[in-house]
């Protein structure tokens, strides 16, 4: 309900560019603060196994992102 309130109301009125430099900076902000220490952390039930690697969650990072 939230991000229907939000999405109506802001994000479908701000450009993409905008948007992504937005999402970047919060991002960026939250790492600085601590937040993803805490919030982000993937539950260890989504351990995934390949290639004689552990990765600590399934989801990975799309190319272009860095």
């Amino acid at each position: 309900m939230l991000y229907r309130l939000l999405y109506a109301l802001v994000l479908r009125r701000i450009p993409p560019e905008t948007a992504h430099a937005l999402a970047a900076r919060s991002i960026a902000l939250a790492g600085r603060l601590g937040l993803l220490r805490v919030f982000g952390r993937p539950d260890p039930a989504l351990a995934v196994d390949a290639l004689g690697l552990c990765f600590s969650s399934p989801l990975g990072v799309a190319a272009g992102v860095d």
